[in-house]
């Protein structure tokens, strides 16, 4: 394995003075390695051949079979440089020649026309279908040295005195040996092709992923553009209508509910911009873990409407321990419990004996669940499936940017989690957040309290 991993850095390093593309690269880099590969395999073929004629043929025919070994460790050594073409057509020049050479001295018979089907087999595998020039000339030496060894009948160094069970015997290995290499090849091929064929599944799935990623892009940002322009304009609209009137108006009593409802009209824009904000700040900037305690950062956003109206009459319950603790990014989850305390302390029922908003947060050893529910005025169940789109507005009721629900799915998806939501129309409303635990360690929750 060291030795592998040794190979393939050499390798790499050849590689890295070639000025080619990331897949040209990677090709370049499986054919070197499959290139490699066949040298080891040849070179463990050879050995049968030098055994066969170690035994029944003169030392000659032995030499050559130690050349050939000598013509691989060569190409090897060419590979590690980086030398990657020249060491090819290095291999496949002399390799035919030694074939040749030894085909020459056994005669036709001797099965010697099996091992160039290996060298052909092998050089459609060397160079790729753009690489055609070297393909074609590889090619062009295979042939030319089939064509010489065919045209003298093999007969060129032709050995005399050779017994047919020898001549029968090297037959039979140098068919044993095409079929093995071959082999060899198939299965190399296949293994390619299932590598490729996993490899487009792959890029597939991805650009399938990454379209439907960019058609909800598209079709969120082509509904910003037209809403927001709309949203933005409006309190705009409003508030030069107001300017205009207290212009012309003297009353101090008008005056002053005109300029009431310009106060709501940009308190309405500023609560617009800072949503927009959010989905910018939730999409660009990384999470940011840090210990929280969940008490104290429901306190700091309860105080933010202590003076709206009906505040005092609806009953803050929290149902977990008082030391209760997350840790996940701080800014994000005040993102998500500040819009969902609002929109339950706005569209509360004061009408009802007892209303209240109830926060209870559990955890268990892969997800904290904090859950917000109230007894307002709820929601019909047909808009539930599209409460978390943009702009989505499920009440006439509603007074917001109709980015809120949005920005906290979107924020709740960014830190790895989920949020579901549940209600009975007049009766309630329940958003369930199930966050992944990141680090740490989270006390569990005990006894409830209640805070009037």
């Amino acid at each position: 394995m060291k030795l592998y991993h040794h190979f393939f850095y050499r390798v790499l390093l050849g590689l890295r003075h070639h000025p080619l593309g990331e897949n040209q690269w990677r090709e370049e880099m499986s054919r070197a390695i499959f290139c490699a590969q066949l040298i080891l395999a040849t070179a463990g073929i050879v050995l049968p051949f030098i055994f066969v004629n170690a035994i029944f043929h003169p030392l000659f025919n032995v030499l050559i079979d130690l050349a050939i070994l000598v013509v691989l460790a060569i190409g090897f050594s060419l590979i590690l440089k980086g030398r990657f073409t020249f060491a090819k057509y290095f291999l496949i020049f002399l390799i035919n020649l030694c074939v040749f050479i030894n085909g020459s001295t056994y005669g036709e018979n001797a099965g010697f026309q099996f091992l160039w089907y290996v060298i052909i087999c092998a050089v459609f595998l060397l160079f790729s279908i753009k690489q055609y020039f070297h393909l074609l000339s590889s090619l062009a030496i295979c042939l030319g040295f089939i064509t010489a060894a065919e045209l003298s009948h093999y007969s060129l160094f032709l050995l005399e005195n050779t017994s047919a069970y020898s001549d029968k015997i090297m037959y039979i290995t140098c068919m044993a040996t095409g079929i093995l290499m071959i082999s060899f090849y198939f299965f190399y091929f296949l293994r390619l092709y299932y590598k490729s064929e996993a490899k487009l599944r792959w890029f597939i799935k991805t650009l399938k992923n990454k379209n439907l990623s960019l058609n909800k892009i598209n079709g969120e940002l082509d509904s910003f553009v037209y809403r927001a322009s709309h949203d933005l304009r409006a309190p705009l609209s409003s508030l030069m209508a107001l300017v205009t009137l207290a212009k012309s108006e003297s009353n101090m009593g008008h005056l002053k509910e005109y300029i009431f409802h310009q106060e709501k009209s940009i308190q309405k824009l500023d609560s617009y911009i800072v949503d927009i904000l959010n989905l910018s700040k939730n999409a660009r900037k990384d999470i940011e873990l840090s210990e929280i305690r969940l008490t104290e950062l429901l306190d700091e956003i309860l105080t933010q409407y202590a003076f709206l109206k009906g505040y005092d009459r609806i009953v803050k319950q929290f149902e977990f321990d008082a030391s209760f603790v997350l840790i996940t990014d701080k800014k994000r989850l005040v993102v998500v419990l500040n819009n969902l305390i609002s929109n339950s302390l706005r569209y509360h029922d004061l009408n009802k004996r007892e209303p209240y908003i109830r926060i209870k947060a559990t955890v268990n050893s892969s997800e904290y669940e904090i859950s917000v529910r109230d007894n307002g005025i709820g929601i019909e169940k047909k808009h539930l499936p599209n409460i978390f789109q943009m702009f989505y507005r499920a009440s006439n009721h509603s007074e917001g940017s109709g980015l809120g629900l949005y920005l906290v799915q979107e924020t709740v998806l960014k830190l790895g989690g989920t949020i579901s939501v549940d209600s009975e129309q007049h009766e309630w409303t329940e958003f369930t957040i199930r966050l992944p635990i990141q680090a740490g360690f989270v006390q569990q929750n005990q006894a409830p309290h209640i805070d009037a």
